[in-house]
């Protein structure tokens, strides 16, 4: 007899331990990170790098599979499964605003998120061969007592990040331009799947969970790093959810989960960045304007 999870003991809970959104001012490029592993020295490189050096979110995943644990068929039937996470990205507002010293120099600002391929988009690191299942994460345990079978345990995490230059020539001024403002809203949601050995994908849980950065900065010259303030600062983290995974308010994104493919979250990003970075950008992603607009403080930038 194949075996078979007990669908009411599937779990996925989530911690960010002393994790918070905040922005951290290099010497070349700003960032917006967690605080929990964070990487802060690649702000001070003009090339970037990872922004992390770890996970600021630790999941922990569970399923039952009631059985015999001692049976030899059965020890080799539960190896036969694969257990992973299909996590899933939705981008609400990803954006950097630039402006010039003065009126006249203009503004720029740089909308990733209307360049991003897909939105949502599945969320997993391509360097993986599977970019689902990982082995190394991932406990089976033969248990007893109160009741017979396997505990599978998988425990994942994850730490969003990203970097914004602090200045870029506005081409419609041909001036100067200092970061003003860098907004980044995104939603996920976890799901913790199992793949049987006939190959068919099971969604045991899934969890959702919101991200935050909203910060403006403040200049004093050109060559001294500015003052970021944090305006926003959010990561909330919701409940363990085991019921159909249709049943959702979030359909577009289940639709990712139940067929996931490229684009990744991070190779959407990437273009993205490379689009509003160009040698000769072009609007939605880049857009500069002659003259800032009002909301830019006259406190923003001391005058030249």
């Amino acid at each position: 007899m194949a075996l078979a999870f007990d669908p009411a003991s599937a779990s996925i809970t989530a911690k960010a331990v002393g994790a918070k959104a905040d922005i951290h001012i290099g010497t070349q490029l700003a960032l917006l990170h967690c605080t929990v592993n964070a990487n802060l020295n690649v702000a001070n490189v003009d090339t970037g790098g990872r922004g992390d050096k770890g996970p600021m979110i630790n999941f922990t995943a569970r399923v039952f599979f009631p059985t015999d644990p001692n049976s030899g068929a059965n020890k080799i039937e539960i190896s036969k499964w694969d257990f992973g996470i299909i996590q899933v990205s939705d981008v609400q507002v990803f954006e950097a605003r630039y402006a010039g010293r003065r009126e006249s120099e203009g503004e720029v600002t740089l909308n990733l998120k209307a360049g991003f391929r897909a939105n949502p988009s599945l969320d997993a690191d391509e360097d993986l061969p599977d970019m689902i299942f990982e082995p190394r994460l991932l406990t089976v345990t033969p248990v007893f007592a109160p009741k017979a079978g396997f505990q599978v345990e998988f425990k994942p995490g994850d730490n969003p990040n990203n970097l914004f230059p602090l200045k870029i020539i506005n081409k419609a001024t041909d001036s100067p331009n200092f970061l003003f403002s860098a907004r980044r809203d995104e939603g996920f949601i976890t799901y913790f799947v199992a793949r049987d050995p006939a190959g068919k994908t099971h969604h045991l849980a899934r969890i959702g969970w919101h991200l935050v950065w909203h910060g403006t900065c403040r200049w004093t010259s050109p060559s001294a790093k500015p003052t970021a303030m944090m305006l926003a600062s959010r990561i909330d983290i919701g409940q363990s959810v085991n019921d159909d995974p249709a049943n959702t308010a979030f359909p577009a994104m289940f639709a990712v989960a139940k067929n996931p493919q490229r684009p990744t979250t991070n190779e959407c990003h990437n273009e993205a960045a490379d689009k509003a970075l160009a040698e000769n950008p072009v609007p939605p992603v880049h857009v500069a304007l002659k003259a800032r607009r009002s909301d830019v403080p006259v406190n923003f930038f001391p005058p030249p």
